[in-house]
């Protein structure tokens, strides 16, 4: 028996996403109704927007809003409604799918919360029927810590359909954009440093910073470096995705100084529209930064290497145009979202 309708279950979705995850799940659920599947996203919020091809429904605490069927598949990718997906998978006797965006021990690690969050991702490794990962080092990171999903797990990386067109690459000049949340994570204090050097070398670039849900001390470092070069730096806040994509389609250069990344979208979402990309090599964006993707990975993060790599990038218009032509082919032939979401539901189709 195939499956027949896929249950996903996420606390974050477009339109109204607050991370990375919303966007991804988005654009799985949508390719997956695109292959002739009955795709439902249950959220625990009214759903802001139609689903393009896909239904979404808001969980409620009095009503379950479906009732589960023979061909059913239960996907889980939001921690927060893990208890969920186990019972409706126990109670129906349906195959529980479990996407793991992050492994939450090194995701927050030495952070509030993590032990109980960890403990509740342990127990969906236990229980889940398959469990999938953005990444290769994520995959091994997992297996060092949960050695018997080595059965049951496997790499699969998010996928981008491909844009609608590839804007022009002229006239850039030397803009340089971070997105991303504003967490230590992610580089903050590297990248805040990193704009401050650069501005020192060369007052004609101009940076553009997008994010938000921070941390205090991150968020105060880009609010002083906006407040000391306040004609070179912009602080755009958290955007939606129309407007990221433009302005990453407006910047030469994409920096993720990250010192731990999963997987790394805004970094897919950049090559995608030909923006060449720094980034740590780390994790996901080790995966995804590969030679001729348009992107370039740096081991470690010492602040001279990071100067001196996008100093010299922003001033060969040559190269900044080589790595600019290969993003695109390079994301559409390695992480077409339609070709992606065929190889999930081949592998859990296997549950039936």
């Amino acid at each position: 028996m195939r499956v027949s309708r896929l249950l996903v279950l996420t606390a974050d979705y477009l339109p109204s996403n607050w991370s990375g995850i919303g966007v991804a799940v988005a654009h799985q659920a949508r390719a997956v109704a695109n292959l002739g599947y009955d795709v439902r996203v249950l959220m625990p919020f009214p759903p802001a927007a139609g689903g393009d091809g896909v239904r979404l429904h808001e969980l409620s605490h009095a009503q379950f809003p479906l009732e589960p069927r023979t061909g059913d598949v239960v996907h889980l990718h939001s921690l927060s409604l893990a208890e969920v997906a186990i019972e409706l998978a126990r109670r129906f006797g349906l195959p529980l799918i479990y996407s793991a965006h992050s492994v939450v021990r090194l995701e927050l690690e030495g952070r509030e919360g993590c032990g109980r969050w960890a403990a509740v991702q342990n127990r969906v490794f236990q229980v889940a029927d398959y469990v999938f990962f953005l990444s290769e080092p994520e995959l091994d990171s997992a297996l060092r810590l949960a050695p018997f999903l080595s059965d049951h797990a496997s790499v699969l990386p998010n996928g981008l359909p491909e844009p609608p067109r590839c804007p022009s690459r002229q006239g850039l000049g030397q803009s340089v954009m971070f997105a991303g949340r504003l967490t230590r994570s992610k580089g903050i204090d590297l990248a805040a440093d990193l704009c401050r050097r650069l501005l020192r070398h060369q007052r004609r670039t101009r940076f553009v910073i997008a994010g938000g849900h921070g941390d205090f001390h991150e968020q105060g470092l880009i609010l002083q470096l906006v407040k000391d070069f306040p004609n070179e730096c912009r602080f755009a806040g958290w955007v939606g995705r129309i407007e990221m994509e433009r302005l990453l389609s407006q910047s030469a250069l994409l920096i993720m100084p990250s010192r731990y990344e999963p997987f790394g979208l805004t970094a897919l979402e950049a090559l995608r529209v030909g923006t060449p990309v720094v980034g740590s090599a780390v994790g996901g964006l080790r995966s995804i930064l590969k030679p001729h993707s348009g992107g370039i990975a740096i081991e470690g993060f010492d602040i001279d290497t990071w100067v001196h790599v996008c100093r010299d990038l922003l001033t060969d218009e040559g190269r900044l145009m080589r790595l600019s032509a290969q993003g695109p082919q390079y994301v559409a032939s390695n992480f077409n979202m339609d070709v992606l979401a065929r190889q999930f539901l081949k592998i859990i189709g296997n549950f039936y």
